[in-house]
């Protein structure tokens, strides 16, 4: 039988040094290796793309994306029990290669 795919789909909220809060659905996959965070939700978060520097590129959904890391972010969400839990995290803040490219 195939192994069935799970996530979670949950609300979060999103903090970088330089910003509030932001709030957004994000899919957690506790399996990948990489945490992802769209261009503009960066911009959002004033992540200070100079200096920041592109590490790869990346193919995704026949698009190509900078993919650069940023390691100060804070994620927020509730526990089972609605408690909130902060973890700082490193996330791939992925930009597209051009303007006809939109996350």
């Amino acid at each position: 039988p195939e192994a069935k795919t799970t996530y979670l789909n949950v609300p979060v909220l999103l903090k970088s040094p330089r910003s509030g809060f932001l709030r957004v659905k994000a899919i957690i996959d506790t399996g990948s290796p990489e945490t992802i965070i769209g261009y503009e939700e960066a911009m959002a978060l004033q992540i200070p793309f100079s200096n920041v520097a592109t590490e790869k590129f990346i193919n995704l959904g026949g698009s190509k994306y900078a993919a650069s890391t940023f390691d100060r972010l804070t994620i927020i969400f509730k526990d089972e029990e609605e408690k909130a839990v902060q973890e700082s995290i490193n996330v791939c803040v992925l930009k597209p290669t051009s303007d006809k490219q939109k996350m």
